[in-house]
């Protein structure tokens, strides 16, 4: 059951931590991973 949202959170991480460029805020970062547009 964790191990889905253990993934999200550290695929998140790492794509921040690879693309600082794209945004530092938590909002933006929130919004990246779900590209309704």
């Amino acid at each position: 059951m964790l191990a889905p949202l253990v993934g999200a959170v550290i695929a998140a991480l790492v794509s921040r931590y690879l693309f600082p460029t794209e945004g530092l805020a938590p909002e933006d970062t929130a919004n990246k991973k779900i590209p309704s547009n």
